[in-house]
């Protein structure tokens, strides 16, 4: 089965998938209300770059490694020179147990860590200083504590566009994408954002009222595993599977990295 056919078609009566990433939220002044139709995972890390004048690939590779190779590593946890992950933070994520959330839309969901420490210092590299390093090293904690279930695609709930243009990635992609790669399963943009408020510095109260998705439906009978990457009242990730519920999806699990509520 190609990857193409485990999702429904989107009627066209709405904005088609594909041409606008992010085609149902607002555009900054200035900025068209649309986002590259180029696949993330073939945006980063691209190596070549066309020549000016004749087409040639340079083989030099671009600026950013050399970058890489003068200044140190420092740990995604810490921020101590040395590597991306010191043994120490290493050790700060096993040890904690994972988080069921109690409370609000997404009772029940397993958190693979609660939102605090190590994690959190880690989380905000990821969606602030741009080191998208983090994201394979906690998809592989997820994966590891993920329940024991078959899940036959990934998707994820997708951040507003105006963040995801100011920061050039979707954080919650970029680690559901890293789950389904360990999980080798296909990874497939199944939700679509609606004009709203960003959640982060809204209060406890403002953020039950969440964000509103469209949904896409995959082919009956694939279980789908919706990943988000913190939870708070769980309104997101409530509202995300409840777009997918309607789009046609029967058989949901929903997970997160991390919990606020632990």
């Amino acid at each position: 089965m190609s990857v193409d056919s485990l999702v429904e078609d989107v009627p066209r009566g709405d904005s088609e998938v594909g041409g606008q990433e992010h085609a149902d939220a607002e555009a900054e002044e200035g900025e068209p209300d649309d986002a590259p139709s180029e696949p993330l995972d073939e945006t980063v890390g691209r190596q070549g770059q066309e020549h000016p004048e004749d087409g040639t690939r340079n083989p030099v590779a671009p600026p950013c490694q050399f970058g890489h190779m003068l200044l140190p590593a420092t740990c995604s946890g810490c921020r101590q020179p040395g590597t991306d992950l010191c043994h120490r933070c290493r050790f700060a994520l096993a040890s904690p147990s994972p988080v069921v959330v109690t409370e609000g839309p997404a009772v029940g969901t397993v958190a693979a860590l609660p939102y605090r420490g190590v994690v959190r210092e880690m989380v905000h590299g990821l969606k602030y200083r741009n080191r998208r390093v983090v994201a394979r090293q906690l998809a592989a904690v997820l994966v590891r504590r993920l329940p024991q279930l078959p899940v036959d695609l990934v998707t994820w709930a997708p951040t507003g566009a105006v963040r995801v243009r100011r920061r050039g990635f979707d954080q919650a992609e970029l680690l559901a994408r890293a789950v389904a790669r360990l999980l080798r399963v296909p990874c497939r943009r199944m939700l679509y954002r609606s004009h709203g408020v960003p959640q982060t510095g809204r209060s406890r109260a403002e953020r039950l009222d969440g964000p509103s998705y469209r949904g896409r439906a995959p082919r009956h009978g694939l279980r789908v595993l919706l990943v988000d990457d913190v939870v708070t009242t769980g309104a997101t990730l409530g509202e995300a599977a409840r777009a997918l519920r309607l789009a046609g999806a029967r058989d949901i699990v929903g997970v997160a990295l991390c919990s606020a509520q632990g």
